[in-house]
């Protein structure tokens, strides 16, 4: 897969070197201006932008007479041109494989260079494009909990420092295709699911850079009617005579009737004594 940054600039006026970047793009995603400037920062390359075979592409529209456009990293030329009609293109190869040696994060800047011809005098400008990038996974969520609904889970999990979303993993247990949610929150809500059946949950972390974590270990829950709760309670190694006081199910439980009776009794007894 290759991956195109694609940045469109424009100069006004016959002899001004005021020019403007219009749009850049990492193939079809379009990265967003950070106040008007050349600073990329709302948009990190991430892993997989880093491994891939990733391509810059530079396009110019100039109004003046231009002489040549160079592009420079750390002071090194690695592209000049004369025909500003023509994309500029060229690998980053050899600058992602320079940074990630260096560190997970951080930013890179390449300079942009226009030489203009002005009535016999070479005049220049330079753009400072800075771009940030990640090539670290975040970690995945912990301390994820399950609570069963009527044809739903709730998730809720430990929120991760670096993640800005987290995508959710679930499948039936005795087979199924896995389906995936995506959540801006630390829980979520997975509806349509088939009571009584048990299923299986995996958390990842998504980072800015949209890299994302290793999954979470599974955790299992199953859905269950609230009119089944008391038997999906007793399956799951509940007792009767437990914190279930509902009335439909009071008279199934010998046990409370008999706690009742020996309260009432006492009660009656203590009275009794003092009258």
């Amino acid at each position: 897969m290759k991956y195109l940054i694609i940045l469109t600039l424009i100069s006004f006026n016959l002899y001004s070197l005021n020019i403007r970047v219009s749009e850049v793009k990492i193939g079809n995603k379009v990265l967003k201006l950070s106040d008007n400037s050349l600073d990329f920062k709302e948009n990190y390359i991430g892993i997989d932008d880093i491994e891939d075979n990733l391509n810059l592409s530079i396009s110019v529209m100039v109004n003046g007479n231009l002489d040549r456009i160079e592009l420079e990293y750390k002071d090194n030329n690695i592209l000049t041109t004369s025909n500003p009609n023509d994309p500029l293109v060229f690998s980053l190869d050899a600058i992602f494989n320079t940074i990630s040696g260096e560190s997970d994060s951080g930013k890179f800047k390449i300079d942009l260079i226009a030489y203009y011809n002005n009535i016999g005098q070479t005049t220049s400008e330079t753009l400072n494009l800075n771009f940030y990038y990640d090539n670290k996974k975040p970690t995945y969520p912990n301390n994820i909990k399950a609570k069963s609904g009527n044809k739903n889970i709730k998730l809720s999990w430990k929120s991760v420092d670096d993640a800005e979303a987290y995508k959710v993993y679930y499948k039936k247990v005795d087979g199924g295709n896995e389906k995936t949610k995506l959540s801006n929150d630390t829980s979520i809500q997975i509806s349509s699911l088939e009571n009584g059946s048990e299923y299986e949950f995996r958390v990842a972390s998504i980072d800015k850079a949209d890299n994302k974590s290793d999954k979470s270990a599974a955790l299992k829950a199953t859905p269950v009617d609230s009119e089944d709760f008391f038997e999906y309670y007793k399956n799951s190694g509940g007792e009767e005579a437990g914190c279930f006081f509902g009335p439909s199910r009071a008279s199934h439980s010998p046990k409370i009737w008999l706690i009742l009776f020996a309260i009432a009794f006492g009660i009656y007894s203590i009275r009794k004594y003092f009258s």
